[in-house]
Formats: structure tokens, C-alpha cells, sequence
């Protein structure tokens, strides 16, 4: 009676545990090692909504930074150089002008230089700078 009770709960229990593992959404996981010269990512990503509310997410390395759609594509503009300086902090996603649209804020430095941010930049999410920002 016991084998005809165990055997039925472990066939259940195998079958939740198979249904239950993520899956990674189509265009996921971004490998960066190879893709456009994305290395040393630690803790630099942010997230937040575009315009219409679509989920957008935002990465940097110490030269380059991106703004991906949940797809796994660039947003148009998208990567943005910064050869020198580097960024050190960042990037953050957030409407500081109150448009209803993030903008995307990093903290640079000089390559030479050591310690804290030097810049902050302000990128608008088409990829352009924000010069009258510097």
C-alpha cells in the first residue's frame, strides 16, 4: 500500500520542480563579454520605464554604457562610448526634469586620476549627451 501511495508523490514532486525553473525571457541572458566590448560589470545596472512604460534596464563598464529593451535590443543610440573619461558610478535611471521619461546619469573621471567621480553626465535615452548638463 506505502509503494502505491510513494511512488505517485514522487512523480508529482519530480513533475512541480521540472515546472517550476525559470526561464529566461527571449533575447536573455545578455552575454556582454563578446557583445560590443561590455567587460567588468559589478553592480552598475539600473532599471526603470520608458515613456510608454515599457521596462527598459541600463548597464555600464568602465568606457561604455547601455540601455537595453527587455527583448535584449539596444535602444536606438545605445551603446554610448566614453573612452576618457571612465565611469566610475552609474548608470542611473531617472526623470530628474519631470518629462514622464528617465534620463540616464553616470559619474566620470579621468582615466590617470583616482578617487571620486569627477563629472556627472547626463545622457538622454535616445543616447545623445546632455551637454548643457557638463
Amino acid at each position: 500500500m506505502k509503494k502505491m501511495i510513494i511512488f505517485p508523490v514522487v512523480i508529482l514532486l519530480i513533475f512541480a520542480c521540472v515546472q517550476a525553473q525559470p526561464v529566461p525571457r527571449d533575447g536573455w541572458p545578455q552575454d556582454l563579454r563578446f557583445q560590443d566590448g561590455f567587460f567588468f560589470i559589478l553592480d552598475n545596472i539600473s532599471a526603470g520605464n520608458d515613456l510608454e512604460g515599457e521596462p527598459i534596464i541600463a548597464a555600464s563598464c568602465r568606457t561604455r554604457v547601455g540601455v537595453w529593451s527587455l527583448d535584449g535590443d539596444y535602444l536606438t543610440g545605445w551603446p554610448v562610448d566614453f573612452l576618457a573619461p571612465i565611469i566610475v558610478v552609474g548608470p542611473y535611471l531617472v526623470d530628474m526634469d519631470g518629462d514622464g521619461e528617465p534620463e540616464v546619469y553616470v559619474g566620470t573621471r579621468i582615466w590617470q586620476e583616482q578617487g571620486v567621480p569627477r563629472r556627472i553626465e547626463r545622457l538622454w535615452l535616445d543616447g545623445t549627451v546632455d551637454l548643457d548638463f557638463r
